[in-house]
C-alpha cells in the first residue's frame, strides 16, 4: 500500500523505521540533482540494505552541523526556502502536521515564515497576485487589481533581473478607514516576500536635499545594513500622506520653497539613469561608507486622502456648463467621484505636470458601505475581530458575536465617518471589561464561552471605565 511521507511516495510503510526524521533530514541535505534519491532511500532503509540506526545517527550528525553552520552564516531561512522550492519542484508538499513536527523538532518556522515566501515566488500573474491580497481586503476589488499589475511587474522584474519598461508609478487616495495603509500593507508583504525590500517613507517627515533635517536618501541608507545595493535597487518606496506634499488651499506662507524642493526631489526617482547618493556611517579608515544607488528599477507608490480633490473634480465636471436651470449635475453627484480623477486635477491640487506625467496609475478607493464593513468582520482574514477571538483562546475564552452585534458595529463605523478603522475603537471599548477579568477564567479545563450581543456593544460605546466582573456571566 503506497503513502506519502513528507511529500515523498512509499511503497509500504513499517511503524518500527521512523521515515518522517529520515526524511527530513533527506530534506535538508537535499539537492535538486538528487530527485530520485529520498524514495530509494526510503526503500534501502524498511527493506534493511540500509542500516537504519546508523544511516540515522550520520545523517542526524550532518543535519545538526549544516543548520549550524547556515545560522552562524545569517542564512538560515533563505537556505531553508532554497530547499523547500527545491523539494515541492521534486516531491509533494508536506502536510501541515508534518512541518509542525518539523517546526517543533528544529526549531525553524517553516509555516510562518518559509511557506509564505514559497507562495510569493510561486506567483505568475497579476491576477493571482490580485487574488491572494483579496483574502484580506474586501470592498475594494477594482482598485487591487489595478494595483496588482504594478507590483507583479516589479516583482517579476526582480525574479528576472531586468528593468520593466512598461511599469509605472502609481497614486491611492481616497477617505481614512477605507483600506489604503492595509493594502499597501499586504502588496509590501508579498513584495519583500519575494526578495524586494519595501520603504515607508511619511512625507511629513522628510525634508528636500540641502534642507535640515532627514532626507529621502537617509531613510534609504538605513537598509544598507539588511539589503545588499543590487536588492536596493529593486525596492518598493511608498511615500505616505504624499497628498501633503502640497496643497492648493493649504499652503502656508513661507512653505512654497520647500513643496516644491520636495516634489523636485521625488521628480528624480523617476529620471532615467539616474543614482542616489548613499551614505551610511564611516570606514574602519574614517571614510565616508557612501555608494550610488541606479533608481530605473524602483517602484515608487504614492498614498493620501486628498480631502479637497472631489472638489475639483466637481469643478471641472460643471466647467462650462449653465447656470440655473440649465446647469447639469448629475455626473457629480456619483458615490465615489474620485474614481474620475485626471492628471488635469492633480495639477490644479499643486503636483508639476511633470511628476503628473510619471505617475501611470492613478487609483481611487471606494467608500466603505455598511454592509462592506460588516462582510469585512466576517470574512477578511487577519482582520481586528478575528484578532480579538484569538486572543480569547489564549485565555482558554470561546469568544462569539451575535449576528446583530456585528451589524450594530459595522453601522455605528459607518456613521462616524472613519470607515472601518472605527471598528477597533469600537471593539476596545466593548471588550475592555472582559480582558480585565480574563486571568481569572485560564485555570479551567473547559473554555468559558463569552457571547457578545447588540445590547452589550451598545452600552459600552464611549466608555472608558472598568466594569466590573458580571460580562463573564454572559
Amino acid at each position: 500500500m503506497k503513502t506519502v511521507i513528507f511529500g515523498v511516495e512509499v511503497d509500504h510503510y513499517k511503524e518500527e523505521v521512523d521515515l518522517l526524521r529520515a526524511m527530513t533530514y533527506m530534506f535538508i541535505q537535499f539537492r535538486s540533482d538528487q530527485v530520485a534519491l529520498a524514495p530509494f532511500v526510503a526503500e534501502c532503509l524498511q527493506n534493511g540494505e540500509y542500516d537504519y540506526k546508523e544511516w540515522m545517527e550520520n545523517n542526524g550528525r550532518k543535519v545538526e552541523e549544516l543548520l549550524t553552520q547556515k545560522l552562524i552564516e545569517g542564512v538560515l531561512n533563505k537556505y531553508m526556502l532554497k530547499q523547500l522550492k527545491q523539494w515541492t519542484a521534486s516531491y509533494a508538499r508536506p502536510r501541515f502536521d508534518e512541518l509542525m513536527y518539523f517546526e517543533e523538532k528544529y526549531d525553524i518556522d517553516l509555516i510562518e515564515d518559509i511557506i509564505p515566501m514559497l507562495d510569493c515566488l510561486e506567483i505568475n500573474s497579476a491576477r493571482e497576485l490580485s487574488d491572494m491580497v483579496k483574502e484580506y481586503i474586501v470592498g475594494q476589488d477594482e482598485a487591487i487589481d489595478m494595483l496588482s499589475v504594478p507590483f507583479f511587474q516589479h516583482i517579476e522584474s526582480f525574479r528576472q533581473g531586468y528593468t520593466c519598461p512598461v511599469k509605472s508609478s502609481a497614486i491611492i487616495m481616497g477617505p481614512t478607514g477605507i483600506g489604503k495603509s492595509e493594502i499597501l500593507r499586504r502588496f509590501g508583504d508579498i513584495a519583500r516576500k519575494a526578495g524586494c525590500p519595501v520603504i515607508r517613507i511619511n512625507s511629513n517627515e522628510v525634508v528636500p536635499s540641502a534642507w535640515k533635517g532627514l532626507h529621502i536618501t537617509d531613510v534609504i541608507a538605513r537598509l544598507l545594513t539588511e539589503y545588499s545595493i543590487d536588492q536596493l535597487r529593486y525596492a518598493v518606496l511608498i511615500f505616505h500622506e504624499a497628498d501633503k506634499l502640497t496643497h492648493h488651499s493649504m499652503r502656508k506662507v513661507g512653505s512654497e520653497d520647500i513643496d516644491v524642493d520636495m516634489i523636485r526631489d521625488i521628480m528624480r526617482l523617476h529620471e532615467t539613469g539616474h543614482s542616489l547618493h548613499l551614505e551610511n556611517g564611516y570606514n574602519s579608515d574614517m571614510s565616508v561608507n557612501a555608494c550610488q544607488l541606479p533608481i530605473d528599477n524602483l517602484l515608487i507608490v504614492f498614498d493620501g486622502a486628498f480631502y479637497g480633490m472631489d472638489d475639483i473634480i466637481k469643478r471641472r465636471l460643471n466647467s462650462g456648463s449653465m447656470l440655473g436651470y440649465g446647469c447639469s449635475r448629475g455626473s457629480t453627484e456619483e458615490e465615489n467621484i474620485l474614481r474620475q480623477v485626471t492628471a488635469e486635477d492633480m495639477v490644479a491640487w499643486g503636483y508639476p505636470p511633470e511628476l503628473v506625467g510619471r505617475i501611470g496609475t492613478f487609483c481611487a478607493l471606494n467608500p466603505l458601505s455598511e454592509q462592506t464593513i460588516y462582510q469585512i468582520m466576517l470574512s477578511a482574514k487577519e482582520n481586528i475581530l478575528g484578532e480579538h477571538i484569538k486572543y480569547c483562546k489564549r485565555y482558554n475564552v470561546e469568544l462569539k458575536f451575535s449576528d446583530d452585534a456585528l451589524r450594530y458595529i459595522a453601522n455605528q463605523a459607518y456613521n462616524s465617518g472613519m470607515g472601518f478603522r472605527n471598528v477597533k475603537t469600537i471593539l476596545s471599548q466593548c471588550m475592555n471589561s472582559l480582558y480585565y477579568n480574563l486571568c481569572a477564567v485560564t485555570t479551567e479545563s473547559n473554555p468559558k464561552v463569552v457571547e457578545i450581543d447588540r445590547d452589550f456593544v451598545a452600552s459600552h460605546i464611549g466608555k472608558y471605565s472598568t466594569p466590573q466582573n458580571k460580562v463573564l456571566t454572559r
